[in-house]
């Protein structure tokens, strides 16, 4: 029997997450106008334990002809778009300054990434998956048991 105290607190929280993100990216794609900007720096974030990552300075022209500056919302530790790139924006005809990079890493990839580990957490817990799952658990397991406990 499936654990629903799994499904309702852990999976169903995830989807409903993801469902959001997804309909605030549809909501920016169908709204905001598009045009193409150049990455003109990075934001660099840290966190205390040393990781962190880089989000991009964009500019582009906005739609009174003057030169708008944003910061992209997403940090990241990988593919980012070097200094000089140009890169598609999407931004809100009345506030230029909000805008986002119109890419799938920037828009996409967490909705997705949410999604499937909601529907993942979902099949575990189904008869057809719990077999194969609880075996990948103790072969993990042992592998894990194999570790020398000082690493």
């Amino acid at each position: 029997m499936p654990d629903m105290g799994l499904i309702v607190c852990g999976a169903v929280p995830v989807l409903i997450v993801a469902v959001g993100m997804w309909i605030y990216t549809i909501f920016i794609s169908l709204r905001y106008e598009r045009t193409t900007g150049t990455v003109v720096g990075y934001k660099t974030s840290r966190n205390p334990k040393g990781g962190g990552g880089e989000a991009e300075i964009v500019e582009f022209k906005g739609p009174d002809g003057k030169t708008v500056e944003f910061t992209e919302k997403v940090y990241r530790a990988r593919l980012i778009q070097r200094e000089g790139h140009t890169v598609n924006v999407l931004y809100d005809p009345n506030k230029p300054t909000r805008a986002r990079i119109n890419s799938f890493a920037t828009l996409h990839f967490i909705p997705v990434i949410l999604a499937v580990v909601g529907v993942g957490i979902i099949l575990s817990q189904t008869p057809m998956f719990s077999g194969p799952m609880q075996k990948l658990m103790d072969f993990l397991k042992t592998i894990v048991d194999k570790i020398p406990w000082w690493l």
